[in-house]
């Protein structure tokens, strides 16, 4: 990597330029991100055609196991009762190609890093000030992501980031604690539950890790369980609404269990989901299937009555939410496991399956020898955590963050030899 990274100055700077850019938008502003995303696409071919047995490709095993994941989602493409949807899903599995963009940039990880750290920082601050002024209203500022969840999922991701390389020493200066400030702040002010959540495992991973691979050191580690202790007191009291959400999201899960009744939307979804996989378990509806399961789910209608934001205007009309729609009218079950279940059954089950079990079963190994490997898993909990609440398959901005984390688990120990200085 060093090597042609000195014998094509140009072209590598021109690379890590835009691959940087790529980065740091997609936390914010995911239409810029694909666009940045393209021309890194575009740029990695030419330097192919130059450098065609120079340049390093990418992990062969990480890329057959995404492509036998990527043709099952095709296959089933040709039964999909719903092509345009089907059509969307298979499109944003373009991110694969992320491995291989970012495979020759490896030996300078932590800019990668720091760029999608900055770019959170930049989204949080646009939602922190909104909450200053009392302007937020689950929206962001005209650029920034219109929606706080997929944000969420990458703030996270760069909490989980920091903390795991100031535990490696591969931060050393403090004050890169500080910057989780106004990330934690923007998760409490958009509520998301999944991404708050998604954070406590994947430190528990981060440490695990580290401590397994020798690389943790124990003082950094007192220090951020410290902090996290302050942090989690001062939100139960200073911040009840969050806790209340969260505790409440554990008690609408055992009531639709044990009562069958519904405190969110999701779960009358998810048990609907578990229902329509019964008619095609091996197959699945196909791709961008789902709302023909739904629509087929006579007991989801009748479910509708039960479902907290759905209401009817009279005796005999349908129930329908803020928006206009039918509990039965959605193309996605707001998580991406039950979605993978109905729309591509078991055969899609044991594919998705087989590509993280790669990349965990090779980020574990790599986690023995360097940090990089740590830093990939306890980002792929992150993302594995908040994909149960949402379609992240579908959409772009979560699936870079899914890519980037499997680049990171595959990455080979020489890349944790390249220091870019005092960090």
């Amino acid at each position: 990597m060093n090597d042609l990274a000195n014998r094509d100055r140009f072209g590598d700077r021109i690379h890590l330029g835009i691959a940087l850019a790529t980065l740091f938008t997609m936390p914010f502003n995911s239409s810029v991100g694909g666009v940045l995303f393209g021309a890194l696409v575009v740029w990695c071919v030419v330097r192919t055609c130059f450098w065609r047995n120079d340049l390093p490709a990418g992990p062969r095993l990480l890329m057959l196991a995404g492509a036998a994941w990527i043709a099952v989602l095709a296959i089933s493409f040709l039964w999909s009762p719903d092509q345009r949807f089907g059509q969307r899903i298979l499109w944003a599995q373009r991110w694969i190609l992320l491995v291989i963009a970012l495979w020759p940039l490896l030996n300078r990880w932590k800019y990668l890093c720091i760029a999608f750290i900055a770019g959170s920082e930049l989204q949080s601050l646009a939602q922190l000030v909104q909450g200053l002024l009392g302007t937020y209203e689950g929206t962001a500022p005209r650029g920034f992501a219109e929606h706080p969840r997929t944000a969420a999922a990458w703030q996270a991701a760069s909490i989980v980031t920091i903390i795991t390389l100031f535990l490696a020493a591969e931060f050393r200066r403090w004050w890169w604690l500080l910057l989780i400030i106004p990330i934690a702040i923007a998760l409490v002010i958009a509520n998301s539950r999944g991404g708050a959540l998604a954070v406590v495992p994947s430190i528990l991973v981060a440490v695990i890790m580290l401590s397994v691979g020798r690389t943790i050191k124990p003082f950094r580690l007192l220090i951020i369980a410290l902090l996290m202790t302050i942090s989690f007191t001062s939100m139960f009291f200073m911040q009840s609404h969050l806790v209340d959400r969260l505790g409440s999201a554990v008690r609408a899960t055992t009531s639709a269990i044990n009562e069958g009744t519904y405190s969110d939307y999701r779960l009358a979804w998810w048990r609907s989901s578990l229902r329509q996989w019964k008619n095609h378990p091996v197959l699945g509806y196909g791709v961008g299937g789902t709302r023909s399961a739904f629509e087929d789910d006579a007991v989801l209608q009748r479910d509708a009555s039960r479902v907290p934001g759905f209401s009817s205007e009279g005796d005999g009309q349908p129930y329908r939410n803020a928006q206009g729609l039918e509990i039965h009218e959605f193309n996605q079950p707001h998580s991406v496991y039950f979605q993978v279940l109905v729309e591509n059954g078991v055969i899609g089950v044991l594919a998705g399956g087989v590509l993280l079990g790669v990349i965990v079963v090779t980020g574990i190994r790599n986690a023995r020898k360097n940090p990089i490997g740590s830093l990939g898993l306890s980002m792929l909990v992150v993302w594995l955590t908040t994909a149960a609440f949402d379609s992240w398959y579908a959409q772009g901005q979560p699936l870079a963050l899914f890519w980037l984390s499997a680049t990171l688990c595959f990455a080979p120990r020489t890349a944790l030899n390249a220091e870019i200085g005092e960090s």
